[in-house]
């Protein structure tokens, strides 16, 4: 993945996609009104569904030229004020 960034936002789910040739689901998400897709045979896209209608700190990035999120965590009100700018190490951090 290429361009990658942290966002925060309230992640939705817009609706499921045709799943990988491997039988594995795929969705396409909204965070803040820019669409993106769960990734070929990520793990993530087992989960996506835990994630729908919360507050999340998400890694997205360009996949094969398409907006993708690779993985999510669900922020409470206190983690969103301290997370609102945070370094891909931070993230990792956070998500452990």
């Amino acid at each position: 993945m290429k361009n990658i960034k942290i966002i925060s936002g309230k992640l939705t789910i817009v609706k499921r996609l045709k799943g990988s040739e491997s039988g594995n689901p795929r969705f396409l998400i909204s965070i803040n009104n820019n669409e993106y897709s769960t990734t070929n045979d990520a793990m993530f896209g087992y989960s996506v569904q835990n994630y729908d209608n919360k507050t999340v700190l998400a890694r997205v990035g360009i996949h094969y030229k398409k907006p993708s999120i690779e993985s999510a965590v669900i922020l409470c009100e206190n983690d969103r004020m301290k997370m609102q700018s945070c370094t891909v190490s931070e993230f990792n951090q956070f998500n452990q």
